[in-house]
């Protein structure tokens, strides 16, 4: 598969975001996929399981205790071979200024 149809297949939005993100993927068949975010260390910070039915899926994310920062998703798929890798910025959220 190629990066351009796999960067249609999953969207993150919103980027930048603060705390939550959501993460939807498109696909064809049932199969599971890990999501998993690294910080820019290489340590994960999350994990995460979804399990995907035809059509589109989402997973909402919650980021709340992870620093302002650069962070990367790795999406993967055992069935249809997927493997996406994005780069995302966390910044720091209006609400919590002084």
């Amino acid at each position: 598969m190629s990066t351009l149809t796999q960067s249609y297949l999953i969207q993150i939005n919103p980027h930048p975001f603060t705390n939550n993100l959501r993460v939807s993927a498109r696909s064809v068949t049932l199969e599971s996929a890990s999501i998993y975010i690294y910080n820019e260390y290489g340590s994960a910070v999350y994990r995460s399981e979804l399990d995907l039915n035809p059509g589109v899926n989402t997973a909402d994310i919650e980021l709340h205790d992870c620093p302002p920062g650069i962070y990367y998703l790795h999406f993967k798929t055992p069935v249809s071979k997927l493997f996406v890798i994005r780069r995302l910025e966390k910044i720091e959220d209006p609400a919590n200024r002084n």
